[in-house]
């Protein structure tokens, strides 16, 4: 009993999978032999913990400029994009190298 009292008290916790809670495929529509897929989930985003104010170089630039911000936040998920009241555009993201990528794109896009 001893022993049993030792083995529980080292044992380590169980982690919980990233797999738990998910609906498991149904294997109905499976054909036999055919492996079942791999379940997916939604992925959760970082919160954005670094902020870049940006604006266009000349007034008459500014529709292409939205542009180029539209696609740059549809391109990289976890990007967020706020106008502020002096009429600049604030860039939220995760990360240098996220605004790194974004803004070359922003340039390539030649905003």
């Amino acid at each position: 009993e001893e022993k049993k009292q030792e083995e529980q008290a080292f044992a380590i916790p169980s982690v919980p999978s990233v797999f738990d809670g998910l609906a498991s495929v149904s294997s109905s529509k499976r054909s036999k032999g055919q492996p079942s897929p791999a379940p997916l989930r939604k992925a959760a985003m970082d919160t954005p913990v670094m902020h870049l104010s940006i604006e266009p170089v000349a007034a008459s630039e500014l529709k292409r400029f939205e542009a180029g911000v539209r696609k740059i936040v549809l391109q990289y998920p976890g990007m967020t994009v706020g106008i502020e009241d002096t009429a600049a555009y604030t860039l939220s993201g995760t990360g240098e190298l996220q605004f790194e990528a974004a803004l070359t794109d922003l340039r390539r896009y030649d905003c």
